[in-house]
């Protein structure tokens, strides 16, 4: 009984070391600073949903990318959900495709947006994440 008891001990203890050392990790080996980016995508002054926003970096390597909602909204990630972008310049990228299945096999991927904006050095869009700032960005696409 004493031993048992000892063991519970033993393996609380263990357990609150374990969960206080989680709590007050160093950000990870390699990675940069985080910025909170929210934004939102219209196409034809209507938001659209279901879109991929890719932002490129220019000044540093590290992208980010964030998929839109019914209100064509959307929050950026890097590694982890919504932990947003780190700060720089970027080239901004906008797809919305849906894929087809032709009859005799195969996979095809119709874009439902101009396919300029799909395409890096095309699309025309940048942005600027700064730290310390709200970053919310607004992406207006055209035919």
């Amino acid at each position: 009984m004493v031993c048992q008891n000892r063991c519970d001990v033993g393996l609380l203890c263990v357990f609150v070391i374990v969960m206080a050392s989680g709590c007050s990790r160093s950000p990870v080996d390699g990675r940069p600073t985080l910025v909170p980016v929210t934004g939102t995508v219209l196409y034809k002054q209507q938001p659209i949903e279901g879109a991929t926003v890719l932002l490129v970096p220019t000044d540093h390597e590290f992208a980010a990318a964030g998929k839109t909602d019914a209100s064509g909204t959307f929050q950026l990630r890097t590694f982890d959900p919504d932990d947003g972008a780190a700060p720089g310049k970027f080239t901004v990228t906008v797809k919305k495709f849906e894929f087809l299945y032709p009859p005799g096999g195969g996979e095809i991927e119709k874009q439902l947006l101009p396919v300029k904006y799909g395409n890096p050095t095309s699309s025309g869009l940048t942005a600027t994440v700064v730290e310390g700032e709200e970053n919310d960005l607004t992406f207006e696409l055209n035919d």
